[in-house]
């Protein structure tokens, strides 16, 4: 059973998580309508790693909900939201492509 104070704290956590996640998946998509419209080639080269940190940190907090979740200790269907929109890919286009 989860007590108030645990919701409380799993509500801001995952809370925290999901607004993370949804302004990763936001900045990917500026970056990807920057380069398409991008034509200095070292500019793309630095787009497309900042799009490859935001992959990553995309998994590391799809990794934590999957803990969290492990834990038991937190309101499942958040962290089943959190894990859903994390698991959406990511997309990136332009010159530069994500494999």
């Amino acid at each position: 059973m989860i007590t108030p104070t645990q919701f409380l704290s799993s509500d801001s956590l995952v809370a925290s998580l999901c607004r993370e996640a949804s302004r990763i998946r936001s900045r990917c998509h500026v970056f990807s309508d920057s380069n398409t419209r991008c034509l200095d080639a070292s500019l793309s080269v630095r787009l497309f790693a900042e799009f490859k940190a935001l992959k990553e940190r995309q998994a590391v907090i799809k990794k934590v909900a999957q803990l969290l979740k492990k834990d038991g200790r937190y309101e499942e269907v958040s962290i089943d939201f959190l894990i859903e929109i994390c698991s959406r890919p990511l997309r990136f286009s332009g010159r530069l492509q994500a494999n």
